[in-house]
């Protein structure tokens, strides 16, 4: 991680931080670094920050030793607005819905046993045979998309995983784990992104001005 400072001026008269993003051979990742300072982990485990473009962090003896990205939520966004499936989907906040969390848990069982490519025409057909509401199919397709990114767990060495989201986010995720026997973890740590963003933004500001 690279820093850079633009120091003050006229027009803008205090300093500014720059942060660099982190690159690997194959992937980068711009911000999650300064979330995962700000989780400050030392013990051997995985971090995962649920997004737009979710990030899989392996940490080791205090450093990320390698991460992965999952276009998890830019899948779902295209699939609710740009496909057919976007007439068989409501967006709804709302997981105090027993329907709702039954029906994304169900989404995450199917991503076990078939493909995901056959599993998204399921989202339509769920509606066809009115096996699900519109509101309870965004929760489906929810839960295919967020198992098949976890369902590459299940042959990690990783018994302990630190979740770092928004409250609705967080909630989707740890349910998924419970319903993905395969990833036998021990312990799941839930943390707030904004508050870990914070953080490490901090963190890194005491470091560079020491």
């Amino acid at each position: 991680m690279i820093t850079h400072i633009i120091e003050a001026s006229a027009d803008f008269r205090h300093q500014i931080f720059l942060i660099s993003g982190i690159c690997s051979d194959d992937d980068v990742m711009r911000g999650e670094e300064t979330q995962l300072v700000g989780c400050n982990g030392n013990q051997d485990q995985l971090y995962i920050f649920p997004g737009t473009h979710s990030k899989h962090i392996e940490v080791k003896g205090g450093n990320a030793v390698r991460f992965r990205t999952y276009m998890t939520g830019e899948f779902f966004a295209a699939f609710c607005k740009n496909t057919i499936l976007a007439v068989s989907v409501n967006k709804v906040d709302d997981l105090k819905t027993a329907s709702n969390i039954e029906s994304f848990k169900q989404g995450v069982r199917d991503c076990k046993y078939s493909n995901i490519l056959h599993n998204c025409f399921l989202v339509r057909t769920n509606t066809l045979f009115n096996k699900f509401t519109n509101e309870e199919n965004y929760y489906y397709l929810s839960g295919l998309l967020i198992g098949t990114e976890l369902m590459d767990l299940s042959g990690s060495l990783y018994k302990r995983i630190t979740i770092t989201a928004n409250k609705l986010m967080t909630k989707l995720y740890s349910a998924a784990t419970v319903v993905l026997d395969p990833l036998q973890l021990t312990e799941v740590i839930k943390l707030d992104s904004d508050d870990m963003l914070l953080k490490g933004q901090l963190a890194i500001y005491k470091k560079v001005i020491r």
